[in-house]
C-alpha cells in the first residue's frame, strides 16, 4: 500500500481544441508531487500516434522542492517500445523511463497532439493516475465552433463543476474538480473505470477517415456503422 502523501498530482490542466469536424489538437500539463522512487512509475508517462494522430511535443521537467532543474525529458527521450493493431489502425507505442537524483521532487509534464480525420474518438480527463493518489485540482476545456454541439459523460461518485463561456468564434466548456481524495484499491470494487472520476466527451457530428457520421441518435450512429 501506498501512503498517500508520497505521490499527489498538484495539479492537472487539459485542453482540447476541436477546430473542425475532421481536426482537433490536444494540450496537456499536469504537475506531480513525488516523495521517491517507487512512485515515479506510477506518473503516466506512455504515449501513442496512428496514421490519424501526432504527438506533436512531450516535455518533461523535474524540480527539487527548491526549485532546481534536476533532470529534463523531450521527445528525443521517447522509447519506442510496441505497435499494435486496434479498429485497423496502426499504434505506435512510445515509453518515458523517468527517474531523479533527489527526492522529492515537483515532476512537470507537458503533451501536444494533433489528429484529423477522426473525430470519432476523442480523449478523455482522466486526472487520477491510480489507486491511492490524490488530486489538487484539475481542470478540462472543450474548445468549439459555436455552431458544433458536444455531449459528454461523467464517470465515477466526485463530481466536476461545469459552466460554458462564449467567446467571439467559439464556446469553451469547462470541467474543474478539487481536492479529489485517493481511491484505495480493495477487494470486489468495481474497477477503476466506474470509480475513478473522468470526462467522456463526444462530437455530434463526427468524421472518420473519409466518412461523416452522427451520435445525435442511436439511427444516425447505426446508418454510419452499417455503412
Amino acid at each position: 500500500n501506498v501512503s498517500y502523501a508520497e505521490l499527489k498530482v498538484k495539479n492537472i490542466c487539459t485542453k482540447l481544441f476541436i477546430t473542425t469536424e475532421d481536426k482537433y489538437k490536444f494540450e496537456e500539463k499536469a504537475v506531480y508531487y513525488v516523495e521517491n522512487e517507487r512512485d515515479m512509475d506510477k506518473i503516466p508517462s506512455t504515449y501513442y500516434e496512428n496514421k490519424y494522430t501526432s504527438l506533436d511535443r512531450v516535455s518533461v521537467t523535474i524540480k527539487d522542492t527548491l526549485g532546481k532543474t534536476q533532470k529534463h525529458y523531450g521527445n528525443s527521450s521517447l522509447s519506442y517500445s510496441a505497435m499494435t493493431n486496434n479498429l485497423k489502425d496502426d499504434y505506435k507505442r512510445y515509453d518515458l523511463s523517468l527517474s531523479s537524483p533527489v527526492y522529492p521532487v515537483l515532476v512537470t509534464i507537458e503533451c501536444r497532439e494533433s489528429a484529423k480525420n477522426r473525430t470519432c474518438f476523442l480523449p478523455h480527463f482522466d486526472p487520477v493516475p491510480d489507486y491511492g493518489v490524490p488530486v489538487e485540482s484539475g481542470s478540462f476545456e472543450v474548445h468549439v465552433k459555436p455552431d458544433m454541439k458536444i455531449r459528454y459523460h461523467l464517470n465515477g461518485s466526485v463530481l466536476p463543476l461545469y459552466q460554458t463561456d462564449t467567446v467571439p468564434g467559439e464556446v469553451i466548456h469547462h470541467w474543474k474538480y478539487a481536492n479529489i481524495p485517493p481511491f484505495t484499491d480493495e477487494a470486489l470494487v468495481p474497477e477503476d473505470v466506474y470509480t475513478f472520476p473522468s470526462v467522456e466527451i463526444l462530437l455530434e457530428r463526427f468524421v472518420y477517415e473519409s466518412t461523416k457520421g452522427s451520435y445525435a441518435s442511436w439511427y444516425d450512429l447505426g446508418e454510419w456503422t452499417w455503412e
